[in-house]
């Protein structure tokens, strides 16, 4: 997850050319089943306060700029949602 378009964007393009199949969280792109997701942090925050069928449960959480996850921000938010990912 990143908190920028254009860094979701910069990491989407490095998957696609390591032939990675990837979906990504953001309002601009449809919603996918692909088990890899590069996410935005504000779409993924909103779409995890909503999510009542678990859907945004990840096993393992790659974040961009880690100095913003702390425990009461978006990005902590998020990592607690998942809190059993890797």
């Amino acid at each position: 997850m990143a908190h920028r378009k254009e860094l979701v964007q910069q990491i989407s393009s490095a998957l696609h050319q390591w032939e990675v199949g990837h979906g990504i969280v953001s309002p601009d792109h449809p919603t996918t089943s692909n088990g890899v997701q590069v996410a935005s942090v504000q779409t993924l925050a909103r779409r995890i306060a909503i999510d009542k069928a678990g859907r945004y449960k990840f096993d393992l959480v790659i974040v961009d700029e880690a100095h913003h996850a702390v425990a009461n921000s978006m990005w902590g938010r998020i990592l607690s949602h998942s809190a059993d990912a890797h």
